[in-house]
């Protein structure tokens, strides 16, 4: 049987071409840019930090995307569904090198904005010496943002999932078009059914924060927000991946073979 940490690898390899492809454009276009500019007589200190954020926020958009689309293609290819392993230890996998994948290219974008924010650091304009407060909001924010991207992932997982099993029981004829309705139709009663119970999740969590006497909006209250809603998005994640294992290991067939 093949070992998790090998099928990360395997996975890892894969999207690790798409971020540093995303990357390579990404500086392409900021270096064009900078020189435009340049040219232009409209060049500032602040530009290349700015044009970081910007073609990176663009950048960020574009690889979850394609490590989204990577991803589920992955579970209907041959070359992955054949690797000796367990269809627990190959979900697993293929979600955390995805999620790995994005950290990763998350830590790229960092250290360009860093270096180029460089003069202002030189010049003590800048500088990472935050209130703990901020870093308290800032850990909170990560939190949310990395429960959310798994969410998000794995739900797309899930749709994908669902809409195959269904559609092994409809006819063959005009199947695109059931599917395409069919997609529609999961989407939102999907989204129905996470609203309804994100609504009693909130309620108990405005139960739990009156208990302990922080209904009112403080700074602790606030935080203790996040992380909870954190620990929300977390939850579905769990809940969501074991139906996505079981309909993995059930329904899910492989089609062509594919990287």
């Amino acid at each position: 049987m093949t070992s998790t940490g090998s099928l990360i690898k395997t996975f890892w390899r894969q999207k690790a071409r798409i971020i540093h492809g995303a990357v390579g454009i990404e500086l392409i276009f900021i270096i064009l840019t900078g020189i435009y500019n340049l040219f232009k007589g409209s060049w500032s200190d602040s530009l290349p930090s700015s044009l970081t954020l910007g073609y990176g926020s663009v950048a960020g958009f574009v690889v979850f995307v394609l490590l989204a689309q990577k991803m589920e293609r992955s579970w209907v290819a041959n070359s992955y569904r054949l690797i000796p392993t367990s269809d627990t230890k190959l979900y697993c996998a293929n979600v955390a090198a995805t999620f790995l994948s994005y950290l990763y290219f998350m830590v790229l974008q960092v250290i360009l904005l860093a270096v180029s924010a460089l003069k202002f650091f030189i010049d003590g304009e800048a500088s990472f010496d935050f209130p703990a407060e901020a870093w308290q909001y800032l850990t909170g924010g990560v939190l949310i943002f990395i429960s959310l991207l798994l969410f998000t992932w794995v739900f797309i997982t899930l749709i994908h999932f669902v809409t195959i099993t269904i559609s092994a029981f409809l006819p063959t004829i005009r199947q695109k078009l059931f599917r395409f309705i069919l997609i529609i139709a999961v989407i939102i009663i999907t989204l129905f059914a996470g609203n309804w119970i994100d609504s009693g999740v909130q309620a108990f969590s405005q139960w739990l924060l009156s208990g302990f006497g922080l209904a009112a909006p403080t700074d602790t209250n606030v935080l203790l927000g996040l992380y909870l809603s954190s620990g929300d998005f977390l939850l579905s994640v769990i809940v969501m991946s074991a139906i996505n294992v079981y309909l993995l290991k059930h329904w899910v067939e492989t089609k062509t073979s594919m990287d």
